[in-house]
């Protein structure tokens, strides 16, 4: 079908650790049944490398695209472990050129030979999102990532790529979309509907939650935090490498990027030297820590309406969740973690796109 039939969609989820990515075309009067049953998401890793510093095999590599950012060249897509630098947070994040060089790759991995993406749904922080200062103004990051992202988009091919409309939202808002877009459970539905949901998206920076009563968003009890997943990296490397040194092996040692990297690949274990570590239990016992930190500032937004029913995504989910459980037996609210939870808000994002922009 030729693509003058077609509206092209492209939902992006770009975090620090990695970049999450759905792309659909919608056939002119296709239900939006139909197109919600063929959304999928494809997961890269979200390092960036000056191109002249790239391997050639990792600029080769299927995930990594090269790009032009401001007259200079970067190879995006290469695992944060070859890359070899510390990422630090940073509320610029999104005005860095790493963060073009993320947003023209996924571009380019489209595949939309008309280059042209009809509708774009990306996400921020709540932190970043919401504007406290006047509620029904958008904040300037919002402003920044529409004007960065609409209209024709050089990538540093012969030819530009054109985006006719950029929509932002709440990355956890993105994960109530995703998961009410793929749940049939009717129960959990009416739930929603007629109570208190309090969505936790739990990325590499920040734990981001919005509360939401009969659907609505609660800003007052919506926020973000940085006690997130690169602490509990860090927490759990560092105990590995000091029991390791303990053991004798005085030079051994394990990184965050080594678990990051071992996680992204679904491995459940690192290997330092000949030896394999199991990394769960480690994972497991700092996100205990990491957690409790984070739900106290939940507790003190949430204050005297607990939620009904709490929601957790993002790539820190199943090593949160247990702790978060435990501490929503005290407010009696059912906690739900959906499969593939890292990819959720690009799921959402894509939802959103199709239910409320074509």
């Amino acid at each position: 079908m030729s693509e003058q039939n077609l509206k092209n969609i492209m939902a992006l989820d770009l975090g620090y650790s990695s970049d999450k990515a759905s792309y659909l075309s919608l056939e002119v009067g296709e239900r939006p049944s139909d197109a919600l049953a063929r959304i999928k998401v494809d997961h890269c890793p979200g390092g960036v490398q000056d191109f002249g510093t790239t391997d050639q095999a990792v600029a080769s590599n299927s995930m990594s695209e090269k790009v032009s950012v401001e007259g200079r060249s970067y190879v995006a897509g290469v695992n944060h472990k070859t890359v070899g630098h510390d990422r630090q947070r940073s509320d610029h994040f999104i005005y860095e050129p790493e963060w073009k060089a993320r947003f023209y790759a996924a571009l380019k991995r489209s595949g939309f030979e008309s280059r042209v993406i009809d509708v774009l749904v990306l996400g921020l922080p709540c932190e970043q999102f919401y504007n406290h200062i006047d509620p029904q103004q958008k904040s300037d990051h919002v402003i920044h990532i529409e004007q960065t992202c609409q209209g024709l988009i050089n990538t540093g091919d012969d030819l530009p790529y054109e985006v006719k409309k950029v929509v932002v939202m709440a990355q956890p808002h993105g994960t109530y979309w995703g998961f009410f877009g793929k749940t049939g459970d009717s129960r959990l539905q009416n739930l929603a509907r007629r109570g208190s949901i309090l969505v936790m998206d739990i990325g590499y920076y920040t734990f981001d939650w919005i509360n939401l009563d009969k659907l609505s968003v609660v800003l007052k009890n919506s926020n973000s935090r940085s006690n997130a997943y690169h602490q509990v990296l860090s927490s759990a490397a560092g105990t590995i490498t000091s029991e390791l040194r303990e053991s004798g092996l005085k030079k051994a040692a394990v990184s965050p990027d080594d678990i990051e990297d071992a996680l992204f690949n679904g491995e459940k274990t690192v290997f330092v030297g000949s030896k394999e570590i199991k990394i769960d239990d480690y994972l497991l016992s700092a996100a205990e820590d990491v957690s409790q930190q984070v739900l106290k500032a939940v507790e003190g937004d949430i204050g005297k309406t607990p939620p009904n029913m709490i929601i957790v995504s993002g790539g820190g989910a199943k090593h949160f969740s247990p702790h978060i459980v435990k501490w929503a037996e005290n407010i009696g609210a059912e906690v739900v973690t959906p499969n593939e939870p890292e990819r959720l808000n690009a799921y959402g994002y894509m939802t959103n796109a199709i239910v409320n922009h074509i």
